[in-house]
This record gives structure tokens, C-alpha cells and sequence, in this order.
């Protein structure tokens, strides 16, 4: 028989990577939505007009 708890870690990893993942598109998203940019140079605001 084999250990189960380091199956269940690594799954548990790969499951909160790819949440990860989804909040940053999600937020990236978001933020493109609302600002209509994506860079992040006029995002943060140091554009010189």
C-alpha cells in the first residue's frame, strides 16, 4: 500500500494553483473591463502627457 497524504498535498497544490490562476485572469479582466487597459505603465497612472 502507498501513503496517501502526499497524493492528497499535491492535489491539494494543483487545485490552489489553478485557483490562483483563476482569481488573477479574473482580476485582470476586471481591470481591463473598468480602465480599458492593459498596460501597466497608464494603469498605474505615469503616463506623461
Amino acid at each position: 500500500f502507498s501513503d496517501p497524504l502526499p497524493q492528497a498535498l499535491l492535489l491539494t497544490a494543483i487545485v490552489i494553483n489553478f485557483a490562483t490562476t483563476a482569481l488573477i485572469l479574473v482580476l485582470s479582466y476586471r481591470a481591463y473591463q473598468e480602465l480599458k487597459a492593459d498596460d501597466m505603465e497608464e494603469l498605474r497612472g505615469n503616463i506623461n502627457e
